[in-house]
């Protein structure tokens, strides 16, 4: 069985900051394809935007869909800048 837990560790290992914002991003835009938020919801992404180690001020802009600077991270995570989008 596969836990929540397991995916946004892997999530916050193998992406970038700006990557995990984006991800988060993609999540609020999925609770909100219906154009009715529920509670649920709401509590669920913002959940998720803190497992993968965004600040409040990053979540809510991924929940805005806008970008905040990033801040430094504690390892580099340059090898795996190679793009989101192969990995997904």
């Amino acid at each position: 069985m596969v836990r929540l837990a397991d995916i946004t560790d892997l999530i916050t290992e193998r992406y970038t900051r700006e990557q995990r914002q984006r991800i988060v991003s993609l999540l609020w835009k999925v609770v909100d394809v219906d154009g009715v938020l529920e509670p649920w919801e709401a509590v669920f992404a913002s959940h998720v935007a803190r497992a993968v180690g965004l600040s409040p001020e990053e979540a809510e802009a991924a929940r805005r869909g806008t970008e905040v600077q990033p801040r430094a991270e504690a390892l580099p995570a340059s090898e795996h800048r190679e793009g989101l989008a192969r990995d997904l």
